[in-house]
């Protein structure tokens, strides 16, 4: 019987380009989840202005998740970028709650951390403290339920999607960046007033980026 040694090829190289989980250095999954909650009528998270309410959704808000983990029952660490001013107290520990049913003790205040991107075209009234509710005219259930629902979907589906993969660290010099802070107000504060076309002498320009990658896709573009 005649045998294509182009498949023959392609299966050699593929059987060489798939490791073992034995080798790989981690176990590592991401879970995305949308975060939206209410679409009109909810003031926004960040500039504290009554004025600026949401009124439609121009794009779907998300949260997302890493896991890296040691071995399926092993230690592990799991980051959730939520897209939302911020996170908070409240939310973190409803998140644990809710983790702790599922998985107990696998997921927990030690290795769990939520971090926003600081937008502040989100809804409000999910924190629990007083001063960051009054723009928001109080306490907003139904934009804390989407919040906390999608952190704790997005460690769901991580979690589920662990697959044997290794990461890497990268560094560069990040020459050319726009800075969001007032410069004169930080050098002032120091005595050491001055700028160089914006981008201070001071200024870190060292850039530091993880690539996650699995042993059959990396993760450097996720949505």
């Amino acid at each position: 019987m005649h045998q294509n040694p182009f498949i023959f090829f392609l299966f050699t190289l593929l059987i060489y380009l798939l490791p073992s989980r034995a080798t790989a250095d981690y176990l590592i999954g991401v879970g995305s989840y949308d975060s939206t909650g209410p679409a009109a009528g909810v003031n926004m998270m960040g500039y504290a202005n009554l004025d600026q309410s949401t009124a439609g959704i121009h794009f779907r808000l998300r949260a997302r998740a890493f896991i890296v983990a040691e071995s399926l029952d092993g230690p592990r660490f799991a980051f959730v970028n939520l897209d939302a001013g911020m996170a908070s107290q409240l939310v973190t520990i409803t998140v644990l709650d809710r983790l702790s049913k599922r998985f107990g003790n696998l997921y927990n205040e030690d290795n769990v951390a939520i971090s926003g991107t600081h937008t502040h075209a989100g809804p409000g009234g999910y924190l629990q403290y007083v001063v960051y509710s009054v723009t928001s005219l109080g306490f907003i259930p139904q934009s804390f339920d989407a919040i906390v629902t999608a952190i704790e979907m997005s460690i769901l589906q991580a979690h589920k999607n662990l697959k044997s993969g290794s990461i890497f660290i990268n560094t560069g010099a990040f020459v050319t960046y726009a800075l969001i802070v007032v410069v004169r107000a930080v050098l002032e504060n120091s005595g050491l007033w001055q700028t160089e076309k914006w981008t201070p002498k001071w200024a870190d320009k060292q850039l530091f980026a993880l690539s996650p990658i699995c042993h059959l896709f990396n993760f450097k573009t996720f949505n």
